[in-house]
């Protein structure tokens, strides 16, 4: 199995929002208790109850990581050599990480994890959505675009863990340019849905119009507000339940 890049601080935060979830009032999880209980004692029942429970999604990036060991990074317009011979490769971007995180924390409750993301069209593409799919994450609703290459990341990691890095976004820049197809994708990623999960290494439209989506359907919506340094706007403020700075 292939390593991903994830962040210990949102497993940690997407486990406590999942265990809220559980236990809040809300029809659609209490309805789920029972049919987990009910599959528990029927086994066949597995695939209905599946289909039945209220999925995660996460709408975000995906990048393939590219990772070097350097003694230091450069110094403006300097040159310095890898300390091994080694890249390492691995799925990154903050929107997999979450997806990828959320599917490995619920695989024993049959809870499915949706990602909607936005796949370029260069080899690493193939081999990315592979790997969401060998860890159970749904990817049907992302989009492929074949003049793009995959959102990457460059990362030169020194001695001590410090981290440097350039990131190309690639086709997590490509979503619906029409304003009513992006937020009909939105509509139908979270129908049914028990929460919603964003970032911000795509465009901000993006996710105003899950958020938007989210709350017209009573979903409630987290964001973990790293992947770019710049201001939230105060309508995705307003639109989002809980925040991850």
């Amino acid at each position: 199995m292939s390593t991903f890049s994830s962040s210990q601080t949102q497993t940690i935060i997407i486990l406590l929002l999942l265990l809220h979830l559980s236990c809040a009032p809300h029809a659609t999880l209490a309805h789920e208790s029972q049919q987990q209980q009910q599959h528990q004692q029927n086994p066949s029942c597995d695939a209905t109850a599946r289909a039945e429970l209220a999925h995660v999604v996460v709408i975000g990036s995906i990048n393939v990581d590219l990772t070097v060991h350097v003694a230091r990074p450069p110094h403006l317009e300097e040159t310095v050599t890898a300390t091994t011979p080694q890249i390492s490769i691995a799925v990154g971007g903050k929107g997999a990480n979450q997806a990828v995180a959320a599917a490995r924390l619920v695989q024993n409750n049959s809870r499915v994890v949706k990602f909607v993301c936005q796949f370029g069209g260069d080899t690493h593409a193939q081999w990315l959505e592979a790997e969401l799919i060998a860890n159970n994450v749904d990817v049907s609703l992302s989009g492929h675009h074949a003049d793009l290459p995959s959102g990457t990341g460059f990362v030169m990691l020194s001695p001590d863990g410090a981290a440097s890095s350039v990131v190309v976004s690639g086709a997590n820049s490509a979503w619906p340019s029409d304003d009513v197809e992006l937020a009909s994708l939105m509509q139908t990623a979270v129908q049914n849905a028990a929460v919603v999960l964003l970032q911000r290494e795509v465009p901000e439209r993006v996710n105003l119009a899950a958020a938007a989506a989210a709350n017209q359907a009573s979903v409630p919506v987290m964001l973990d507000t790293g992947g770019v340094d710049a201001p939230l706007p105060s309508e995705l403020i307003e639109s989002v339940d809980f925040v991850c700075p």
